[in-house]
């Protein structure tokens, strides 16, 4: 979940499209769900009330996952890929009524015709190949949430982009690029990879997931998704606290974990 300052207004981005170096290697045929993640999808259960509701700071905050609400299509991963229930594409959401357009098989739902407009000019921003590398991932585009910019729901295997009233595709491809960052981690990353980026950004000594409504941007989850959507969308609004924008070699490192 990636929230503004207290102004509640959107994040600025000038996105650059950057594309995964061809050496980047596939890494999804050894992936499964892992026991860090089991640890980490119990813990954020217990601290989901929390980091929800937690006011924004003046950098923001983010929240991985959170669990608050009744989950009505949850979503198995297993083996490295996502099996959806043929009725998780007419799951409702909280606040959304219906759906005013699919895109992409379903993986892809607008509330609106706004958010159509916005969350489709964003996803075309970003090259970055997320049905292949993130099979089973789905994102749905909301009209704006005052407080609220996205939510990756790992539990669900899906991402939340709040279109807000002053968005621009530039806007949303941010934030989209951020939570995609998340579900990267989630899905692909091991124990060793996050130790691994840790050690890279020269910061070993912080922890990995937010708890009880820490700011994201202040652990490994959040630098891993903002240096991820440096690399998609340029480093513009870079807000990660864990260690300056990153450099050539962080952003190689971060294309190779990233397939």
């Amino acid at each position: 979940m990636t929230q503004t300052a207290g102004s509640g207004q959107p994040i600025e981005s000038h996105p650059a499209r950057r594309a995964l170096p061809p050496e980047a290697t596939t890494r999804r045929a050894r992936r499964g769900l892992r026991l860090d993640q089991i640890v980490f999808l119990l813990s954020v259960a217990l601290a989901a009330f929390v980091a929800v509701t937690t006011t924004a700071s003046a950098n923001g905050s983010d929240v991985i996952g959170a669990s608050a609400r009744p989950l009505a299509t949850p979503t198995t991963v297993a083996g490295g890929s996502s099996t959806i229930p043929a009725d998780a594409l007419d799951a409702g959401v909280d606040g959304v009524s219906s759906w005013a357009g699919t895109d992409r098989g379903g993986l892809v739902r607008y509330e609106t015709e706004r958010t159509a407009l916005l969350g489709g000019a964003a996803l075309d921003r970003l090259d970055y190949d997320w049905e292949a590398n993130l099979p089973g991932w789905r994102i749905d585009f909301i009209e704006g949430n005052d407080r609220i910019a996205g939510y990756t729901w790992s539990n669900e295997a899906r991402i939340e982009v709040f279109v807000r009233p002053t968005a621009s595709s530039a806007d949303v491809a941010r934030i989209l690029a951020h939570e995609l960052g998340h579900a990267v981690d989630v899905t692909l990353n091991t124990g060793d990879e996050r130790s691994a980026w840790l050690a890279q950004r020269g910061a070993t000594e912080v922890q990995w997931w937010p708890s009880s409504g820490a700011a994201d941007f202040e652990t490994g989850a959040g630098d891993f998704a903002e240096c991820f959507a440096v690399l998609l969308v340029g480093a513009d609004d870079y807000r990660s606290k864990v260690a300056p924008a990153p450099t050539a070699a962080d952003l190689a490192l971060i294309a190779q974990l990233a397939t």
